[in-house]
């Protein structure tokens, strides 16, 4: 009875395994909205409805990743990946909005909902160089199903000109279901396709279910304050926010009784009605589970606080806006983590601060500004760093593994920023700015024993120091049309203090270099570029802009000892934009896009003493053009 048992439930799952190539349709998307109003006396009722969806195809003809380590005799591979990489995306969306509005009150209600689906396939050889070297022929799908409905609701009541009170609540409801993800490798050894659990690992089968419920709710009161010599608005409020997350995996391997070798290399056959093993014949393939205790837990989080503020007007030329917000802060975890340690709504994170903020602005002239401030900031871990899971991706085959020691960052602002006003919303600014970071998150990797895990982790301290340009210039305004020129750039440092685990790993993973105490922030770039050509011409329905956008090279991943750490490299982002309006009434549009008309490519790499011949990840998207037509009613 077992064995049949175990036989059917083989014979029960897709039989599909390996990567299948195919041509794709174009992409396109396509939307519909309408708006209505009705007056009921000196009440209106607004209604607002809209329906949306997409379809994107993403193909990658190149598509690799890997994982290097440091040896006596250089940097050494330790896994990759290389083939190609397709995905598809579809999204639906539809709203529905409701607004009552009356002498002192307006009510808004509003329903969204977006259902997108996911699926990849990857057909790559994959290497395994030191710990079990072989070469692999792998095929991977992956399908994702996501949901969000999301309700919110708002108020205004204004009790008297001066007093007014606003409220929201809104509350959203997160599925996100990975459906089937399928691995298949098969090792080359020779002519031969096998697999085994030594060395390419068995075929698998995962599923993962991720469901998440928030509730988000504000009530401030507004007063509207004036004096001899003051004035300005002053504003007091409370606010709570309730999230809890459910994560559940089910994990299934494929094993094989007799030669693999009889399979040829086709995933398709493993699963195909002959060779599935059955009593009688004592041969082929059966589908086993494996408990995954630590992917799986329950966490929640939730935030309450209150604050108060004031926008003054001391006199013509001097401004503020000053306030003072405090936040309770609380994480429960229920889980297990790979060291049997259990969690049993554990209290993680339970922190109470103050965050103060202040902002003065003098008017020098009737067109210029200069502008000081302050504040203090938190940044908070997500639910799955300050975790005890294990998350497998299986597009990069990596790991994501939790930590439950990681802890919020505070971050102390000031800047300073002087502009200049031109004719319309022309500008020229300039501006400094200085952030300190406590405790800081990064993303490392885990250990040297695991270069393909990635982890969150605090640092003890860090600093930011940057300058700011901003230009906003019209070029030409004739009456063929308007030219106007934006730019904004950055210059940022970022100095971060290793703590005594890391410094001492480099050190000894590097005996004969000097290496300081010092290196870049995680995730910051040292330098920011956005510039953009626009042209305008309203008479002939003409509008058209090219843009471009990098970033510096920037740290992605911190090494660990023996791990070389990994940076992000420039993309050089040029996008093209161009519509037209035309029909009788104006009321039909056609527009044309190029995105990355440079083609550039997606790339990080590991950066050892200069050498970054090495690849983390490499994506090339290629060129996109677009057509899109637009008609309203």
């Amino acid at each position: 009875a077992v064995a049949q048992i175990t036989t059917n439930i083989t014979e029960a799952f897709t039989k599909q395994l390996a990567a299948s190539r195919e041509n794709s349709f174009m992409d396109y998307n396509f939307g519909i909205s309408s708006s209505s109003s009705l007056n009921i006396g000196e009440n209106k009722i607004n209604f607002i409805a809209a329906l949306g969806y997409r379809y994107d195809v993403d193909y990658y003809a190149d598509y690799q990743t890997g994982t290097i380590v440091k040896r006596a005799a250089g940097l050494e591979n330790f896994q990759s990946q290389r083939g190609e990489l397709g995905q598809t995306n579809a999204i639906a969306s539809g709203l529905i909005g409701f607004s009552f509005k009356t002498t002192q009150s307006k009510i808004n209600a509003n329903l969204l909902a977006i259902k997108s689906g996911e699926s990849s396939a990857i057909a790559a050889i994959y290497r395994d160089y030191i710990e079990n070297p072989y070469t692999g022929d792998a095929s991977i799908l992956a399908y994702t199903d996501r949901q969000i409905i999301s309700i919110p609701l708002s108020g205004k009541h204004n009790i008297n000109e001066q007093l007014s009170v606003t409220w929201n609540v809104a509350p959203s409801f997160a599925r996100v279901y990975d459906k089937d993800f399928r691995k298949t490798v098969f090792e080359q050894v020779g002519d031969t396709y096998l697999f085994n659990a030594a060395t390419t690992q068995l075929p698998s089968r995962l599923w993962r279910d991720l469901e998440e419920n928030a509730l988000s709710s504000k009530a401030a009161v507004e007063y509207d304050y004036e004096s001899e010599k003051i004035t300005g608005k002053i504003k007091a409020g409370l606010f709570f926010t309730a999230k809890e997350r459910f994560f559940d995996t089910s994990n299934y391997t494929i094993d094989f009784v007799g030669r693999t070798s009889l399979i040829g290399g086709n995933a398709n056959q493993i699963l195909a009605s002959e060779n599935i093993w059955n009593l009688q014949e004592n041969f082929g393939s059966f589908i086993q589970g494996s408990f995954q205790r630590t992917n799986r837990y329950n966490s929640s989080i939730n935030t309450r606080g209150a604050y108060i503020s004031a926008d003054l007007k001391f006199s013509s030329k001097l401004k503020s806006n000053i306030g003072l917000r405090y936040e309770g802060y609380q994480l429960f975890y229920t889980g297990e983590d790979i060291e049997r340690n259990v969690y049993d709504n554990e209290n993680f994170i339970d922190v109470n601060n103050l965050y103060p903020s202040a902002n003065l602005i003098y008017s020098a002239t009737e067109n210029s500004n200069l502008r000081v401030s302050y504040s203090r900031t938190t940044a908070r871990p997500s639910f799955k760093e300050n975790s005890a899971a294990q998350i497998f991706d299986p597009i990069t085959e990596r790991y994501f593994l939790g930590n439950p020691e990681v802890k919020p960052t505070f971050i102390n602002n000031l800047d300073a920023r002087y502009e200049a006003f031109g004719e319309g919303n022309e500008i020229l600014a300039f501006s400094a700015f200085y952030k300190s970071f406590i405790d800081p998150i990064e993303i490392v990797a885990y250990s040297v024993q695991s270069p393909f895990a990635l982890t969150a982790r605090n640092n003890d301290e860090a600093k930011i120091y940057g300058v700011e340009f901003e230009v906003r210039k019209k070029l030409l305004g004739l009456d063929d049309g308007i030219l106007n020129l934006n730019i904004n750039s950055s210059l940022i440092l970022s100095r971060q203090k290793m703590n005594d685990t890391e410094l001492n790993l480099r050190r000894s993973s590097e005996p004969e270099r000097s290496i300081s105490e010092f290196r870049e922030l995680q995730g910051q770039s040292p330098y920011l570029i956005n510039t953009g050509l626009s042209y305008s011409n309203a008479d002939k329905g003409i509008q058209s802009a090219l843009y471009y956008n990098v970033q510096g090279a920037t740290l992605e991943v911190v090494g660990v000892g023996f791990i070389p750490d990994v940076y992000t490299a420039p993309f050089n982002s040029l996008n093209f934009n161009f519509s037209k309006n035309f029909g009788a009434s104006n009321n039909q549009t056609i527009t044309f896009k190029v995105v990355n008309l440079l083609d550039d490519q997606r790339e990080s790499r590991y950066e050892y003493f200069g050498n970054n011949s090495n690849i983390f990840s490499l994506y090339k998207p290629g060129r996109d053009f677009s057509v899109g037509y637009s008609i309203s009613f």
